[in-house]
């Protein structure tokens, strides 16, 4: 273990089985190693050779360090020139120097590893200088290994020492001089305080010894490097063969040493000291020799060799270092065993995805594997089973990832195990998920993957009643958040924190299923926030249909047959519980009248019922928009007046060949850049298209419109309009003055002008509508001459029949009755105006249910216009505040104004220009209107607001 850990956090494992390489080889031919090593001599160059392209390595890596300073100094480097430059710049003064590729590539490669591993620490030049002392030393290092191998070698040769001794007592003299050699290089750069990051000093070092050593077994293998002209020397040449080749085995024993000794300094400067240094050095050293012994094993025993080292690296959790592993053993035994060789395949593949014998024996475990009723099948008792099957806990503690962490393909029946747990103990099993989460082999992913459906749909239909499925879409709730964290939107509030591993990838049937269960979710809590009972049942009982009806689609949404069979129970006990919350809204509306009137939001595309008139506005818009011309349509009107419940029909106003979107600009999502309004613009019209039954193109990613918006926008409608054939497309803006808003605030430039002007004038299949308050005269120049050709709408009030028609058919169910001449009133005091009709009927539905009656009464109408008051106070304060003036001293004088006329009827003579404005604003947003020679409210209703309630800025 001690040489586990010595060794780097790369090859940690490869430590446990080198013993074992050692022992194979040994067992098979003890001499391997040592006529490996005695071949390996051919490809070292000369001596002097070295000394000079060691030199050369100095001064050409100083002078690209120098260079890297300068250009720090100017703030002009990145990181990648550090690499290749440093890198080219070695390379260079090596061949120059030594002509030799083997070397060359060897040094080369120490630079780049060395170089990529420092660059977070190469940040100024103080950074830069740390890094140049460290590159200096590790390759100082290895050459001064190199060297003292050759030195010994010809200091033997020239001596005459005769060293009649065994090869082993040779290879070791030779090792200790060169480990003299080079430990002084190294500890200078151990000693140095590099501040390089600890990654690199465990890691550069195994990585070169396994170079070294694939180098040299390569040679052995017999492998054609294809390096041409690669001579011994003449000194070297005359090496006498000794009788046991210990002499011709110092230089390697040399390499090995001096690979060594850097392996153990710099390791020992990040793990425990000199001692871990000295054991790591042993390991280089001893991998440089078993390497080479290895390649000449025969078939059988070179693919334990090969089991063990994939079984060993299978840690690193990285298909590069499988296929890697893999070539180099193929190229190590393919001289040996020629095409046999391809069988390390699938050895090293069973091996480093540990499939023997980690999943083999665990996937053998029969007390997990054997389901309840195949142990009932066998007539085994409840306490057989119950021993033969332990607590589902217990079984998954002692699997993967407790037992292992190296999956790489799924468990037989774990995933069964895991929605097992959580329907027994949900926390527990939450944790065991989430633990399991943390590993990222596909064996986990899947198991997960596989499991999620089924504990979702398992949660899901634990609930019990409505309270509680209104808390399956809390971000709060304790299980769910945590397993489908996409699916919920966080808010302030919430105890959930984001979790911090990645979530499985989820199955699609729950990015099918779970946004329409939250949607059933979200209209389930509107239906229950209406304060009219009557439309609490309503609303329930549509939203139970709209389960029966999703229930029905499963298939057509692309639901298989096991899918099917999970989320039909959940969709029928849903029902159930709907059904049952029903039933009680129905005990507590008997006797009270429907409220349908809205007041609050637009009346929807589906509250058809609750629409009324405005016929004539759709046909005017249907002409502008065919109109050869193509004007630009601006709809303008006070508030509340109905324009956006205007533009929520316009499906069922316009004819099929005209497709109305609806783009509301009150959403901060579309105008906070360029691309935001693309993407926005390119999804609503997606979206309601497809509502009304044409497919269109797939919506791109929202990071595809960051590069270049405009371009994407006018791709995706060229494509978008070979879909819908000779129809057209209406844009309807609403609260487009939002658009000027971003403008102003920098969010978005005059270039989308540009753009929808663009649109306008070639895209005859595209027509535009802005929904607003104001006109694009009001808005400013830029609005007006931007949009020459502009036709206004104004939309104010409904006509007399429509109004009537809303306060009495506003529903097929509504019941409530009025007095004689009390329908005349109500038009008299709203003058018709969308919202004051709906905000007063509502209120006398309300005050007929307090009253047990279904009669209205010219009292109840009374107190219905007071409770209008407190309901509307929203509507009337802004119109007293918002419409009285841009700045505080027109407010004063606008309320002022509108007092004076509400309680006397008489507006004192305009004597200043700035009343004179005042008055045309109030006029211009049909607040007063001229009546011969004075002024009035036109919304009598708003009048006795303001006598009554309204109160002085």
């Amino acid at each position: 273990m001690l040489i586990a850990y010595t060794t780097g956090v790369l090859f940690l494992p490869l430590g446990l089985v080198i013993p074992w390489l050692w022992l194979i080889v040994v067992l098979n031919q003890h001499d391997s190693w040592l006529k490996g090593l005695i071949e390996a001599i051919q490809v070292l160059p000369f001596s002097y050779q070295i000394w000079i392209s060691l030199a050369a390595f100095g001064v050409s890596i100083s002078l690209t360090v120098w260079l890297i300073w300068q250009l720090l100094k100017k703030e002009h480097l990145s990181l990648a020139p550090i690499v290749v430059g440093g890198t080219i710049s070695v390379m260079l003064a090596g061949w120059l120097a030594l002509k030799n590729w083997l070397f060359l590539l060897l040094a080369g490669g120490m630079i780049v590893i060395v170089l990529f591993s420092a660059r977070e620490n190469i940040k100024n030049s103080d950074g830069a200088g740390v890094v140049t002392v460290a590159l200096a030393g590790v390759v100082t290092g290895v050459m001064a290994g190199v060297m003292a191998g050759d030195i010994v070698a010809v200091a033997v040769y020239v001596g005459r020492v005769k060293l009649i001794v065994e090869p082993v007592v040779a290879a070791l003299l030779t090792a200790g001089v060169a480990v003299v050699v080079a430990a002084g290089v190294a500890v200078v750069v151990g000693g140095v305080k590099l501040g390089v990051a600890g990654a690199v000093a465990g890691v550069v070092p195994p990585l070169l010894t396994v170079v070294v050593a694939l180098g040299v077994a390569v040679k052995v293998g017999g492998v054609n490097l294809g390096v041409p002209g690669l001579e011994t020397g003449a000194v070297v040449a005359e090496v006498p063969a000794l009788g046991t080749g210990a002499v011709m085995a110092a230089v390697p024993a040399g390499v090995a040493a001096g690979v060594a000794v850097v392996v153990a300094v710099v390791v020992a400067q990040v793990v425990a000291g000199v001692m871990a240094g000295v054991v790591a050095a042993g390991v280089a050293a001893g991998v440089a020799a078993g390497v080479a012994g290895v390649a000449t094993l025969p078939l059988t025993w070179f693919s334990v060799v090969a089991s063990l080292i994939a079984f060993a690296l299978a840690p690193v959790k990285d298909n590069i270092v499988f296929i890697t592993t893999t070539v180099i053993l193929i190229a190590l035994s393919i001289q040996n065993l020629g095409w046999l060789s391809a069988l390390i395949i699938p050895v090293t593949l069973v091996s480093y995805y540990r499939i023997f014998p980690d999943y083999c024996f665990i996937s053998l475990i029969g007390y997990y594997t054997f389901p309840n009723y195949l142990l009932k099948l066998f007539r085994f008792s409840d306490s057989t089973i119950r021993w033969l099957r332990p607590q589902t806990a217990k079984i998954l503690f002692q699997l993967p990832p407790y037992t292992s962490e190296l999956l790489w393909i799924p468990l037989p029946n774990h995933a069964q195990l895991l929605v097992s747990e959580f329907r027994e103990r949900p926390e527990q099993a939450l944790t065991i998920f989430q633990y399991t989460q943390t590993f990222s082999l596909p064996g986990f992913q899947i198991t997960l993957q596989n499991a999620l459906p089924q504990i979702v749909a398992d949660q899901l239909k634990q609930i019990q009643s409505i309270p509680e499925l209104i808390f399956t879409a809390n971000s709060d709730h304790p299980i769910l958040p945590f397993l489908i964290y996409p699916f919920y939107h966080l808010d302030s509030d919430s105890n959930t924190s984001t979790p911090e591993t990645p979530l499985p990838k989820v199955k699609s049937e729950l990015s099918i299923l779970l946004p329409r269960l939250q949607t059933i979710i979200q209209d389930i809590q509107s239906a229950l926030e209406n304060q009219n009972i009557p439309l609490r049942e309503r609303g329930l009982e549509r939203i139970n249909n709209n389960v029966v009806r999703l229930q029905s689609q499963l298939p057509s949404l692309g639901l298989k047959g096991e899918a099917i069979k999970r989320w039909t129970p959940v969709l029928e006990h849903w029902r159930s519980v709907i059904e049952l919350e029903q039933n009680e809204q129905r005990k507590l509306s008997e006797g009270e009248l429907i409220n349908p009137f809205q007041y609050g939001n637009p009346v929807r595309l589906d509250q058809k019922n609750l629409f009324k008139g405005r016929q004539r506005f759709a046909n005017e818009i249907v002409r502008r928009v065919l109109d050869r011309d193509r004007p630009t349509l601006v709809l303008h009107g006070p508030r509340r007046c109905g324009k956006t419940s205007f533009l929520y029909n316009f499906p069922r106003l316009l004819p099929s060949d005209i497709f109305p979107v609806f783009v509301d600009m009150q959403s901060s999502a579309i105008t906070t850049s360029e691309s935001d309004f693309c993407f926005g613009l390119v999804r609503a019209i997606h979206k309601d298209c497809k509502s009304q039954g044409v497919q269109l193109p797939n919506i791109p990613k929202r990071t595809d419109f960051q590069p270049s918006p405009y371009t994407t926008l006018e791709d995706w409608l060229n494509e978008a309009f070979t879909k819908i054939g000779e129809r057209r497309i209406l844009l309807n803006l609403d609260e487009f003055e939002k658009i000027g808003t971003a403008i102003q605030n920098g969010q978005i430039t005059l270039r989308l002008f540009d753009e929808l002007r663009h649109l306008i004038q070639h895209y005859e299949k595209l027509g535009f509508l802005f929904s607003g308050v104001q006109t694009l005269e009001e808005l400013g120049p830029n609005w007006s001459s931007y949009f020459i050709s502009v036709v206004p709408i104004e939309m104010l009030y409904l006509e007399p029949n429509e109004a009537e028609e809303l306060l009495l058919k506003p529903d097929p169910g509504f019941a409530l009755r009025y007095a004689p001449d009390i329908v005349k009133e109500v038009l008299r005091l709203t003058n018709c105006h969308p919202y004051c009709l709906q905000l007063l009927g509502a209120s006398m539905v309300n005050q007929a249910n307090f009253n047990h009656t279904d009669f209205i009464t010219a009292e109840l109408l009374q107190a219905s216009i007071n409770d209008a008051f407190i309901s509307g106070q929203p509507y009337f304060t802004n119109i007293w505040t918002e419409f009285t003036g841009t700045t505080p001293e027109e407010m004063v004088i606008g309320q002022e104004l509108l007092l004076q006329v509400a309680k006397t009827d008489i507006l004192l003579p305009i004597t200043t220009e700035i009343v004179e404005k005042v008055l045309t604003r109030l006029l211009r947003y049909h607040i007063l209107h001229k009546i011969n020679e004075g002024y009035d409210f036109e919304i009598p209703l708003l009048k006795q607001w303001v006598r009554e309630r309204a109160v002085r800025s």
